[in-house]
């Protein structure tokens, strides 16, 4: 079974979080990035085999939305060495590719099956 405090102390372990500031944001990343592994693997237990993936998925997300600061950092986007040319973007700007940083940890637990919004209907009843 998943332990969610375990998750909690660990994350802030990476993240140098002492007291229990940070506890109610840290455990809503928690949540989300087990509905994202949930999602994203087309299951519907969490693998024990995950369980230390969460902690650093979730330092991961903390650190790149730089909570606790009213905007985000920025990041180097491109640069160009002649004439000096830099140009930035949110550091949350590429959260859609998120899971992509762990897509070798979670291939094994993807369903390959798929379901589709049909599997879902109940079948009408004829009587």
């Amino acid at each position: 079974m998943l332990n969610k405090a375990n998750a909690l102390e660990t994350a802030k372990m990476l993240l140098g979080i002492e007291g229990d500031c940070r506890d109610n944001l840290l455990s809503f990343l928690i949540e989300d990035n087990i509905n994202l592994i949930l999602n994203y693997c087309r299951i519907s237990d969490f693998p024990q085999e995950l369980e230390s993936l969460l902690p650093v998925m979730t330092a991961d997300r903390y650190r790149r939305a730089s909570y606790g600061q009213e905007k985000a950092d920025k990041v180097v986007k491109s640069e160009t060495q002649g004439s000096v040319s830099k140009s930035y973007e949110d550091s949350t700007a590429n959260d859609n590719h998120f899971l992509n940083n762990y897509r070798e940890r979670l291939k094994p637990f993807i369903n390959r099956k798929g379901r589709v919004p049909s599997d879902f209907d109940e079948p009408e009843k004829n009587d």
